[in-house]
């Protein structure tokens, strides 16, 4: 059943696949040939918007011409100039009248020619019902005044397309003059007939395409398109092509005073037809395709599973557990090789299954059992058959200072050596674990409490017999019995526990003593030169002391302070307290925690905390720039900064690791005033040069 899910996930995976791919190819060849065809569409478009638009350009100056040729005939202009000067204008009227009749039928395409007075009358038109109108409130009149005007287009009641053009009539006798007299006004109306066989030109435009004459004075949009559908007759329509589904170009006309546009239109679908006929083939195809390989997919898949089936079977023994189980696969190949490595794999899982079981109950570091061990232990040992049972709770004493003083390597040894101890005095059938720190918890079953306390007392005195850096192991321990099944194994454990500390109250300050004092006793003997440095340190430290008039007591902690500066140097390796060449960094950090060691290892000791305090601070320099707290004058401990000189004077006058010859006594003494103020405190620096030092 599992078997042929897979396989049909494997079938649906690959389809599934295919098909987003499938649709991904169609989405981006679509989308990307839409867009080319758009880009090309749209250039083609635009190179003809602004053909046409050069066109209608050119149209429009050729007309301009010849209305400049009407307005510039003298006949006609001298007898505008009689007919305003003659009391019977009748007969200049006949004369205007035939020279704009013979103008309009000489010049192409103009539909009527009128001459406009200066008050605004129509004198003569080729259209009678017009001659005598008042135009004075016409654009054409008020504009054409000035300068050629332009109208915008319009239609007749037949639908016919026109524009008009005016400019200024001129006095025939002052035209070599700079100020030319303006006599009147001559209006042109002209068919677009010409313009609209331009637009009406379609070539390359398939079945929808459109070419529309736009005008946009006035706030408002006319079209001039001579639409298909519409039989050629041109139509006022207003265009909004936002929602339309076209491609289109627009191209400004260059005229003077208008504006009007080509825009050039053609239906998106007629222009993507052949397209989308190649992409519904495209898709055919590539269906096809799909359908083909995944037919090949099925076919293959049944034949490999044949041999997936085993490694299936495999896989399922292996789930639950049974990594005994062997697969075994005829063929050659792969799957061969896969249930090769399944086998293989499943024996050193065995292996390693078998170590980690082992491991995840014992503390990496003692051997012994972990936390672990001790929450199973604690539900195993809670049974009829093994009461009484006795918990005996152990907290190891000093190991703090310990670590402090020598490092956590020497106090994971003193650990080791702790749970040595308790393996070799416990019975077989005692169990022994480390919950964590220095707390060790010990199970003995059927063992009252009396048994318990005498084999506790056998551990105490081998533990006192083994020494690591010199100090010699100490436990403080406690017991308590569970002595029936009604009791609770947790109300045990808390009687052990406050057994335990109550022991350690009275026990564990005795040793912290002992601890402090071996540690002082090794630091002093490790190193003959460090041994002579502190007590020469401890002697003027005391010198100082009565000539500073301080009390007994308070030299007392100075003595102890200058004897002890240097203690924190036991956690640092001789390697690097005797290189002679230059400190890494590392190494030099490692240097400047040594007033922070000491600090630690006497802080906890109520008769050093003083002492540890002036030991922190020997090393802050008086104008602020020492360590580890950046102290500097009055805020260092008049102390420290004693031990400071004594100590710097000492290192000047006697060979160092990193300085082989010593400086002479004059030298010195320049050095410590070189650098009283900065390091040291400038009082103390003449204090102990002129008294201290003139004594010996």
């Amino acid at each position: 059943m599992e078997l042929i899910t897979m396989k049909k996930k494997m079938v649906i995976l690959y389809i599934v696949t295919m098909m987003i791919i499938l649709i991904l190819v169609i989405f981006v060849m679509q989308t990307m040939g839409f867009n080319i065809i758009k880009q090309q569409t749209t250039m083609r478009l635009a190179a003809l918007a602004s053909s046409k638009a050069t066109q209608v350009s050119s149209l429009v100056e050729q007309d301009f011409e010849r209305v400049s040729l009407i307005a510039s005939r003298t006949q006609m202009r001298d007898s505008l100039m009689e007919y305003e000067a003659t009391e019977d204008p009748e007969a200049s009227r006949n004369r205007m009248k035939d020279i704009i009749k013979d103008a309009a039928a000489s010049v192409d395409a103009v539909r009527m020619v009128e001459i406009v007075t200066l008050e605004g009358v129509v004198a003569a038109s080729t259209d009678e019902s017009r001659t005598g109108r008042g135009v004075h409130q016409d654009p054409f009149f008020r504009y054409g005044q000035k300068s050629t005007y332009l109208s915008d287009f319009f239609w007749d009641p037949q639908q016919n397309p026109y524009y008009t053009l005016s400019m200024p009539l001129y006095d025939t006798a002052a035209e070599k003059e700079e100020a030319q007299h303006i006599i009147g006004v001559l209006r042109v109306e002209i068919s677009l007939e010409r313009m609209m066989s331009i637009l009406g030109d379609y070539t390359g435009l398939g079945n929808t395409g459109e070419i529309i004459l736009l005008s946009r004075d006035n706030n408002q949009m006319i079209c001039l398109n001579p639409l298909r559908q519409c039989g050629n007759k041109p139509l006022q329509i207003s265009v909004l092509l936002e929602d339309e589904d076209v491609f289109d170009a627009y191209h400004s006309v260059n005229l003077d005073g208008r504006q009007w546009g080509i825009l050039v239109k053609i239906d998106t679908a007629e222009v993507m037809a052949p397209y989308q006929v190649m992409y519904r083939y495209l898709s055919a195809f590539m269906i096809g395709l799909v359908i083909l390989g995944s037919f090949i997919i099925l076919v293959g898949i049944r034949y490999s599973f044949q041999g997936i089936e085993k490694l299936l079977e495999g896989a399922v023994q292996f789930g639950k557990g049974n990594l005994a189980h062997s697969i075994e696969v005829k063929e050659k190949g792969e799957i061969r090789k896969l249930a090769d490595s399944y086998n293989e794999m499943a024996g050193k899982l065995k292996a390693i299954k078998d170590r980690i079981e082992n491991l995840s109950f014992t503390d990496q570091l003692t051997g012994i059992g972990n936390r672990r061990l001790y929450e199973e232990e604690l539900i195993r040992m809670d049974a009829p058959r093994h009461m009484p049972l006795t918990i005996v709770m152990g907290d190891v004493n000093g190991l703090k200072l310990v670590n402090d003083a020598f490092g956590h390597h020497m106090g994971d040894q003193l650990l080791r050596r702790v749970a040595d101890v308790m393996v070799k005095m416990c019975h077989k059938q005692h169990e022994i674990c480390r919950l964590g720190g220095d707390e060790f918890v010990i199970f003995m079953p059927r063992t009252s409490t009396g048994e318990a306390e005498k084999q506790i007392q056998s551990m105490k005195e081998n533990l006192s017999e083994v020494k690591v850096a010199g100090i010699e192991l100490s436990v403080s321990f406690g017991a308590a019995t569970k002595s029936s099944s009604k009791e609770s194994i947790q109300e045990t454990i808390r009687q052990a526990e406050e057994i335990m500390y109550g022991r350690k109250l009275m026990e564990s300050k005795t040793m912290r003593d002992k601890t402090i004092e071996t540690i002082i006793t090794t630091f002093l003997n490790a190193n003959e030169s460090e041994n002579r440095h502190a007590h020469q340190v401890s002697k003027w430290c005391c010198r100082f002391g009565t000539i500073m008039k301080f009390s007994q007591e308070r030299t007392e902690k100075l003595v102890d302070a200058g004897l002890l500066h240097d203690l924190g140097k036991i956690a640092i390796e001789s390697r690097t307290l005797n290189k002679a060449e230059p400190l890494t960094e590392k190494e030099w950090l490692e240097i400047k925690r040594h007033p922070e060691n000491g600090y630690r290892i006497l802080g906890g000791i109520n008769q050093y905390k003083e002492v540890a305090e002036c030991i922190l601070s020997h090393h802050e320099n008086f104008d602020g720039s020492g360590y580890p707290r950046r102290l500097k004058r009055e805020e260092i401990p008049v102390e420290s900064r004693v031990i400071a000189i004594a100590e710097s004077y000492d290192a000047m006058v006697h060979p160092q690791p990193y300085r082989k010859e010593a400086m002479t006594k004059e030298e010195a003494v320049e050095e410590l005033r070189t650098k009283a103020g900065t390091q040291f405190d400038p009082e103390l620096v003449d204090l102990f040069v002129e008294k201290i030092l003139t004594e010996e």
